[in-house]
């Protein structure tokens, strides 16, 4: 119930405490916040799995909604947006999909494994998606969602991704 509760989003710029934009208003509890490269709209997830996309005059709209849980009791909070240069971002909660979004609205992929997300990142042309999932696998994927190696398998726990900025 207590993630079901409207939420506030605020943003202020770090050197001088000014505020940034509007106050922005969300039907459950905000998750996680991520500014679009060129800053003129921000994506707020929320604990429902509400994706809002916000403008910088204040216009907000919801998107979609992430499928599955945003929060799970134990796990610490983590990053659940990732842009990339493009205009696209992805949506990790706890469950086990992780979505690849248009920032106009479009869901273009939900990438689904039997294991739960642990991370997840997009490269900077919006290309490629990589995840770390719960059960020891990392897996590499399109922004289709197609699968174009064969899964990374670790030895021991994985708890984060990361793509080389440079390809």
């Amino acid at each position: 119930l207590y993630l079901r509760r409207p939420g506030l989003v605020r943003a202020w710029i770090w050197k001088t405490g000014a505020s940034v934009w509007h106050e922005i208003q969300t039907p459950s509890l905000p998750m996680d916040v991520a500014f679009s490269p060129d800053g003129e709209a921000c994506v707020v997830i929320c604990g429902d799995g509400a994706v809002l996309r916000v403008s910088a005059d204040g216009t907000r709209s919801e998107l979609g909604r992430h499928p599955g849980s945003m929060t799970y009791g134990y796990l610490l909070p983590r990053q659940m947006l990732d842009f990339s240069s493009q205009d696209t971002f992805l949506t990790a909660g706890v469950g086990n999909s992780v979505c690849v979004w248009s920032l106009e609205g479009s869901l273009l992929a939900r990438i689904r494994r039997k294991a739960r997300a642990r991370d997840a990142v997009i490269s900077a042309d919006g290309k490629v998606v990589a995840i770390a999932w719960t059960d020891g696998v990392a897996t590499v994927h399109n922004s289709e969602g197609d699968e174009f190696l064969e899964p990374l398998h670790h030895p021991d726990q994985l708890f984060s991704v990361a793509l080389d900025p440079s390809g």
